[in-house]
């Protein structure tokens, strides 16, 4: 469990309840390791007093379970900003939405085979001259089964809905397949293929049983990837990137770079004596 720093209270008003809604759920299940990590997240703060000028900044504590509405936002965040630099150098972007029928039951075996399904066809002529990008997947259900996709967003030439259609059709084994070429003229599209598997809002308005299938299908399943020239060089890039989950451990006021880590308890004896614990 790491710490995230602090954003503004009406940003979470939603998350926690739809966060709540999710515990409680599961609650009715005897699965505590699926709502022990949700009870927890963003339980208490940590504090970071800057030895210079003590000037002050402080931190929530976060699951980062994938099904988490306290912690998917900023996820998804952190994963934009990682690729952000990519898209913008990104000459001839292409957003596919591709889908597969609904099912009744949602499995690991099944959400692994669409992305086997996924791997196929990017390595297949069709994406030869695809330069790189990257794919993540998404599941909604409306009460008419789970509906599973998958964005891909990736530099390249024209291509073909119509055979798009018929390549895609044909790996899931469906005599048709509905796929969808989307605009990239507008950078609007790079929140829709980084965010995470389903929305908080979503996952809230399911049953336990629902909450719980999903959960168990998408443990340890990669979700999102990236591929070609945006995996080669994000891996470099990646070493560079600091980690967003922390405050800027480089005072503001001073500069200075060391601090002291408290507590609340250990903070609120700060405040109110004026000397560290």
């Amino acid at each position: 469990m790491g710490v995230t720093s602090q954003f503004p209270s009406e940003l979470f008003d939603r998350e926690v309840i739809w966060s709540d809604s999710i515990i409680a759920k599961l609650k009715e299940l005897p699965r505590p390791d699926l709502y022990e990590a949700l009870e927890n997240c963003h339980s208490f703060e940590t504090w970071f007093i800057c030895q210079g000028c003590h000037a002050e900044e402080h931190a929530w504590n976060h699951c980062d379970r994938f099904y988490c509405p306290l912690c998917v936002s900023r996820l998804a965040w952190r994963r934009r900003r990682k690729v952000e630099w990519w898209a913008n150098q990104v000459k001839e972007p292409k957003h596919l939405v591709l889908t597969v029928r609904n099912t009744k039951t949602l499995s690991k075996t099944y959400v692994q085979s669409f992305r086997r399904n996924l791997s196929k066809l990017r390595r297949s002529t069709l994406f030869c001259s695809a330069r790189g990008g990257l794919l993540s997947l998404e599941v909604t259900n409306e009460g008419q089964g789970w509906h599973l996709h998958a964005h891909i967003l990736l530099d390249g030439p024209f291509i073909s809905g119509d055979v798009l259609a018929r390549r895609w059709a044909r790996a899931v084994k469906q005599d048709f397949a509905i796929v969808k070429i989307k605009d990239c003229r507008q950078k609007q599209y790079l929140q829709e293929v980084t965010k995470y598997a389903v929305k908080g809002s979503d996952l809230a308005s399911w049953g336990r049983c629902e909450i719980e299938e999903f959960i168990d299908a998408f443990t340890g399943v990669r979700a999102f990837s990236t591929f070609g020239t945006l995996y080669k060089d994000g891996a470099l890039r990646e070493k560079a990137l600091t980690d967003l989950t922390l405050p800027n451990m480089t005072c503001d006021k001073c500069g200075g770079e060391d601090f002291w880590f408290l507590d609340e308890n250990e903070h609120e004896y700060y405040r109110t004596t004026g000397k560290l614990p």
